[in-house]
């Protein structure tokens, strides 16, 4: 049978036997295969794949690329990091792009592949092979065979192989978990195969496929440009051929890359990209064309969910409308793969829904993320099944209901499992956003050792930023240095003034890039925290370190308006009223009048009913003005205000009790006194010792007040302003407590 084949498919039927007689026999095998024309070699790599298909062998393909790094040039070595399997030949392509590297490799590390029992089957043109012999004469030597194959063929075969190949692997699925590399290689056949084609009526069809399938992988790879510049060609053939399903999908995909142009009108681009899915559509129909009808509607739901403009409820309800709309089509059964993608789609449209009651819509977000997991393993579709367990660990994550501490180990736990798959090499950008999404499951988790939480979340942090720099992704760069920041301020462990001057550092550099230009919003969240951590700083001029906190939070409140974001205005507010408040310079009473200014504009947006737990708080510091004024009426209401909404705190129990004694209710007032001895905890020092001194304990009163200075120094500024230790002041202990600083 073997001698009736043509005479090429004869010597790679006999190539196929050495390289299985290689494997059984333990030995490494090199071969070259040299071509002329793209289409001649894709069509015998078809050929030597399925006879060792046959043979139960299968081919691994390594391309370089004109943008390959020069340590990936090293074959050999990559060969060493991850080693063939027993069944495995190695296809190798793309030579002239790894040159020189390629050659000094094979030349002086040669015998590795024997050594090994590698099997490599290199795929060169003429000129390629030419500069092996002559460069890497010794690698050469070790040549077992080379093979050529036959001139171009007839153009009538090459449109038709071309036409095949330019279909092969472009399942929707299958395009998205490419990995870069491979995906660049798909591009790099196809845009060889057309340039062999010439155009005249006979090729259209097939330069049209050629054009149609480039847009979608340049699409893919991000190369909107390219992507474009492949579909106006498509689309102008679709016409002069009058092909109207041709035509609604180079429509459907002219919508994918307007809908991911990163420049120009952000909204204008989607309206774009809807008026193309909607032109598809016309042509794709449920009855007509069912699957194209279902790919083109879940494309319309991600573009109305991505809308800036408009209403954002109705946007995404359109686009949930959509996706439902697929989902009569893509059934587990007729489609998993593309079923998994919608349900995934579904489930962030449910998650960003700003209306309704926000724990069932994650509820339904997490069930569309579990319906997709079922399909998206780690084996069918690795990258879409780390995209979806990301996602559902930000649903976990911001789940409002149930066991808080459950919903983070579960986030954790898929962000653990998505990281399985986006690695540094694999998928950086991926892998970045993983692990500052990791970091912040760790910096939330309220169980557990809070120090080593904190600990991971710095470490994940980090790993993010090996990737995020700021010549590379500067915002997100920006985003995990705030994270970063945050973590070290909130960090229980070690030096606590060296964990804020880190806090700081981190801040500062997010300010490189969060402007109130770039990114207005994210510039004061960053300024907010630099003022808290300038505010809670227990070293140097303290003074100084609360005048630039107040500068950070004016700096915030240009953007935190009222009317922009009353609720972070408010928060803002209330932190500036705390620095003016502890302000130990200046005139005392213009900077108690300024805390009280800003914790009555706070008070405008925390309400009892919008925020009763913020009101509670901001009540009981504005009553703690009130009181160092020798207001007491009113700082007795204040005080009241707070412990009807938290009569649980023994702090504000204690502080309306000491109010009221000096008010002269000392029936009322031993009622609260005695509450408060309830519920202030062991461990919270300088509370218990404020409720001592107001009970006339004085040594008791000193010893927490010690404690509590010891933990935090910035304590020792208040101490000495406190109404509440008004009875120590002339101890020489609390002299010495609060005249001391750090480091004197």
């Amino acid at each position: 049978m073997a001698d009736a084949l043509p005479p090429v498919e004869r010597r790679l039927d006999l190539l196929a036997g050495a390289l299985d007689r290689a494997r059984r026999y333990d030995t490494g095998f090199i071969a070259f295969i040299i071509y002329r024309a793209e289409s001649a070699r894709a069509l015998f790599e078809n050929i030597l794949v399925n006879r060792l298909l046959t043979l139960n062998q299968r081919a691994r393909r390594v391309w370089f690329q004109p943008d390959s790094p020069p340590a990936a040039h090293d074959l050999l070595s990559r060969l060493l990091e991850t080693p063939p399997a027993a069944d495995e030949v190695i296809f190798v392509y793309g030579l002239q792009h790894a040159f020189p590297g390629l050659l000094n490799a094979l030349n002086y590390r040669r015998e590795l592949i024997p050594d090994h029992r590698w099997r490599l089957v290199f795929w060169a043109l003429d000129d390629e092979a030419t500069r092996m012999m002559r460069d890497a004469p010794d690698f050469w030597a070790f040549v077992n065979q080379v093979l050529e194959v036959p001139e171009v063929p007839p153009l009538e075969e090459r449109a038709q192989l071309a036409g095949t190949l330019a279909w092969a692997g472009m399942g929707d699925s299958e395009i998205r978990n490419l990995m870069p590399a491979e995906r660049r290689a798909r591009i790099a056949l196809r845009e060889r195969l057309l340039d062999e084609l010439p155009e005249s009526e006979d090729t259209q069809s097939t330069r049209a496929d050629l054009h149609y399938t480039l847009a979608g992988l340049y699409w893919a790879d991000r190369q909107l440009g390219k992507a474009e510049e492949h579909a106006q060609a498509a689309l102008a053939l679709a016409q002069q051929m009058d092909d109207a399903e041709l035509h609604a999908r180079v429509m459907n995909v002219l919508g994918l890359i307007y809908a991911a142009l990163p420049t120009g009108d952000r909204a204008a681009n989607l309206a774009r990209a809807i008026a193309c899915y909607e032109a598809a559509l016309t042509v794709y129909t449920p009855e007509a064309a069912p699957l194209d009808y279902a790919m083109t509607q879940n494309n319309l739901g991600n573009a109305y969910a991505a809308l800036p403009t408009g209403d954002r409820a109705a946007n995404l309800a359109r686009a949930i409308a959509c996706y439902e709309a697929a989902l009569t089509v893509y059934t587990p059964e007729a489609a998993p793969l593309q079923y998994a993608t919608t349900q995934n789609n579904l489930g962030l449209a449910y998650a960003a829904l700003p209306t309704g009651d926000r724990a069932a819509n994650l509820a339904r977000a997490i069930a569309c993320y579990e319906a997709a997991l079922r399909f998206r393993t780690p084996e069918a579709a690795p990258l879409d099944y780390a995209m979806t367990q990301n996602n559902l660990g930000l649903a976990y994550r911001n789940l409002p209901t149930g066991d808080r501490a459950a919903n983070l180990a579960r986030a954790i736990a898929c962000y653990e499992a998505a990281l399985t798959v986006y690695t540094p090499e694999a998928a950086p950008l991926d892998y970045a956003m993983t692990q500052n999404n990791l970091g912040n499951a760790y910096a939330a988790l309220p169980t557990g050792d809070r120090a080593a939480n904190l600990a991971r979340a710095i470490a994940c942090y980090e790993a993010a930023l090996t990737v995020y720099t700021p010549e590379a992704a500067p915002l997100d760069y920006a985003m995990t240095q705030n994270n970063l920041g945050n973590a070290y301020a909130a960090l229980p462990t070690g030096d606590r003034a060296a964990n804020l001057a880190r806090a700081i550092a981190c801040y500062e550099a997010a300010l490189r890039f969060r402007t109130p230009e770039a990114a207005p919003l994210e510039y004061a969240t960053t300024q907010n925290n630099l003022g808290l951590a300038y505010a809670a700083l227990p070293t140097g001029d303290r003074a100084a370190n609360l005048a630039r906190a107040i500068a950070c939070y004016e700096a915030a409140l240009t953007v935190y308006t009222p009317e922009a974001a009353p609720l972070e205005y408010a928060t803002t507010q209330y932190n500036l009223g705390l620095a003016y408040a502890a302000l130990p310079t200046g005139d005392r009473a213009a900077n108690l009048a300024r805390a009280i200014a800003c914790y009555e504009a706070a008070l405008r947006f925390r309400t009892p009913e919008a925020a009763p737990l913020e009101y509670a708080t901001t009540q009981n510091n504005l009553g703690t003005v009130y009181y160092e004024l020798g207001q007491l009426e009113q700082a007795a209401d204040a005080y009241r205000r707070a412990v009807e909404i938290t009569p649980e705190r023994g702090n504000r129990q204690a502080a309306l009790g000491a109010v009221l004694r000096k008010l002269g209710r000392d029936e009322e007032a031993a009622a609260h006194l005695a509450r408060a001895r309830e519920l202030i905890p062991a461990d919270d020092h300088y509370n218990l010792a404020c409720l001592e001194a107001i009970a006339g304990n004085t040594d008791a009163a000193l010893d927490h007040l010690e404690k509590a200075i010891a933990w935090d120094a910035t304590l020792r500024d208040w101490a000495a302003r406190d109404p509440d230790l008004e009875s120590l002041r002339d101890h020489p202990r609390f002299k010495r407590m609060t005249n001391e600083r750090m480091g004197e």
